[in-house]
């Protein structure tokens, strides 16, 4: 009776286990791969929308220094404002895939080097790795639920090109740039702190009187060119260190001048604002 229920339980354990949830078939295994390689295309393409479409509605996506990005929709604006700054060359490799049922892990490793999109500053190159956890939809689709990165470079040489302090300040930057270069008083005014200063070459500056001078045209610049950029965020400051050349056109006579520069920011009432500009020039 003893070796019955014993032969009986085991039949009954065969039997559930046949039941039980597929593991690693290798259409899905094949199929999760499909959706890697989109993945590397689309973000090499630049292109947002269809690397949202790789998500679930509610998914959620996680980066480094910054807080989770929820919903399709927030993860489609991400990559959109990270493609209006960078142009990414990424690649993806795939490490170990574990599929039960309707639910799947993925974990492997990328390459990333994020060329900005402005004359000058230099691309950011960085490695790490990643999770993805996909969900099969109800038309047998599997689309992202969750995934997470982080770069293997220590803290302070990593600079991801997608978060989010960085972007805006880097943003900063182009944007002062191409005002002054317009001489456009308006648009520089709300990049800058009430208490603004400028410090060149020994000669400050402060916000009311460079505006001033922009608009009474004191100056007709041609270009204005930076490059060289290094952003880094401390918390509630960030600081770039760079390089630039202005071209203008003062009291009738042609000026070049190269510079060495630290702009300082501060985020203000949730937006981040240059507090100070100190540039050494280049002989």
């Amino acid at each position: 009776m003893k070796r019955m229920c014993l032969i009986l339980m085991a039949v009954f354990l065969a039997l559930s286990a046949g039941c039980g949830p597929k593991t690693n078939d290798p259409g899905d295994i094949a199929a999760l791969k499909d959706m890697e390689n989109a993945y590397i295309k689309a973000v090499s393409a630049g292109d947002a929308a269809g690397l949202a479409a790789l998500y679930a509605e509610d998914a959620i996506r996680m980066v480094p220094n910054e807080p989770p990005i929820k919903g399709r929709e927030a993860i489609r604006a991400f990559y959109e404002a990270d493609f209006n700054l960078f142009g990414n060359e990424e690649t993806n490799t795939v490490e170990d895939i574990q599929v039960v049922g309707d639910l799947a892990v993925v974990r492997g490793a990328y390459t990333n080097k994020a060329t900005p999109k402005i004359a000058g500053p230099a691309a950011i190159e960085d490695s790490g790795k990643w999770v993805a956890v996909s969900r099969r939809q109800a038309d047998g689709s599997w689309k992202f639920a969750f995934d997470a990165s982080s770069s293997d470079l220590p803290t302070g040489q990593s600079l991801y090109p997608g978060g989010a302090d960085e972007q805006a300040i880097l943003k900063i930057e182009m944007d002062w740039a191409a005002a002054l270069q317009r001489n456009d008083a308006a648009a520089l005014e709300p990049m800058m702190a009430d208490a603004f200063a400028e410090n060149r070459a020994g000669v400050l500056t402060k916000k009311k009187d460079l505006l001033a001078g922009m608009k009474a045209a004191r100056a007709k610049p041609e270009s204005v060119e930076v490059w060289n950029l290094r952003i880094l965020v401390f918390g509630e400051f960030g600081v770039v260190n760079g390089r630039g050349i202005v071209k203008e056109t003062v009291g009738g006579k042609k000026v070049v001048e190269t510079f060495r520069f630290i702009d300082t920011f501060q985020k203000l009432d949730g937006a981040w604002k240059a507090v100070s500009a100190f540039l050494v020039p280049e002989k």
